[in-house]
């Protein structure tokens, strides 16, 4: 007679073995999904006191303000995640890439003055570069500057003919700044998100701030009277920084602009006008927070020479 429980209780221990296996996947994978869940609920809880530092820290006086402020905060992070993930990969910035790669020529024209400009920026950076950054080849900077255009006359070649005092618009890039200089591309777009946070909730201050002054003398002696109405109030100013961060498109707007510029700088509304000109065909995005001037935001590689 063949004995058939000792391949019968390998199997049975094969099944548990399995079965355990996956009980603590399931353990693992419910403890770092709490995880994820706690460290969002922290990185929430950071960005409402952020707002609340960065605005009026009288709020904390109510017991409410976290529960009141958390949604439209929540609302405003993800808007900025979504406006940064959105934008195109950092370009890579060198002597051969000006001249040849037409999205970059014409934005930044002086390689001189983009080397100035990441040098400056490394001796300002609040932290040191690690000792694997000492060792990579590039390095990563997020560029600020305007879009200048204005309008004139000028000289223009239509077919065989050249036709003077034709209205034309010409386009500058001027105000070149690095805000930023990281490691890699994830820091980069992490510290974006960042400097976009904090400057919406400059901007937000600075609304209310507005607000304030804006109203009258009469309005101003009612407000004393009736609390319910005044912005010193912090349950008025709470309900007042709510209705602001309820509206997250307002605070940061991303519009795309697609521009033929010939090699004079002056835009070109169809490429068949100038069929032997050189055109450089750009991808601006423009950033603007609330009613601010926009501003291009372009991220950039630049190659570095390792440390010895």
């Amino acid at each position: 007679m063949i004995d058939r429980r000792v391949p019968e209780a390998a199997s049975l221990r094969l099944l548990f073995q399995e079965q355990g296996d996956l009980l603590r996947q399931l353990i693992a994978n419910w403890q770092n999904t709490r995880l994820d869940e706690q460290a969002q609920r922290r990185a929430l809880d950071e960005a409402v006191e952020t707002i609340v530092s960065g605005t009026d820290a009288r709020l904390r006086a109510l017991s409410n303000y976290q529960q009141q402020l958390r949604q439209s905060t929540r609302e405003l992070l993800v808007h900025i995640e979504d406006i940064v993930s959105r934008l195109p990969a950092p370009v890579l910035i060198t002597k051969e890439t000006l001249v040849m790669d037409q999205r970059i020529g014409p934005i930044f024209p002086d390689l001189t003055q983009v080397d100035r400009l990441i040098q400056e920026r490394r001796v300002t950076r609040d932290k040191p570069f690690t000792d694997t950054a000492a060792q990579s080849t590039e390095i990563y900077a997020l560029f600020s500057l305007f879009k200048h255009e204005k309008q004139g006359f000028g000289a223009e070649l239509q077919g065989d003919i050249m036709v003077s005092d034709v209205l034309q618009t010409c386009v500058n890039f001027v105000g070149h700044q690095v805000i930023a200089l990281e490691e890699t591309e994830t820091e980069l777009r992490s510290t974006l998100k960042r400097t976009l946070f904090e400057s919406i909730v400059s901007y937000i201050r600075q609304q209310t701030l507005s607000i304030r002054h804006a109203r009258s003398a009469e309005e101003q002696r009612q407000d004393a009277l009736d609390p319910s109405r005044n912005l010193k109030n912090p349950v008025v100013y709470l309900k007042t920084l709510k209705q602001l961060l309820e509206l997250p498109r307002d605070l940061l707007a991303v519009q795309n602009h697609q521009l033929s510029i010939n090699a004079m700088g002056v835009k070109v509304t169809s490429i068949q006008a100038e069929p032997t000109t050189s055109i450089n065909s750009l991808d601006v995005n423009e950033i603007s927070i609330g009613d601010s001037r926009p501003r291009i935001l372009y991220m950039t590689r630049h190659p570095v020479a390792p440390a010895d």
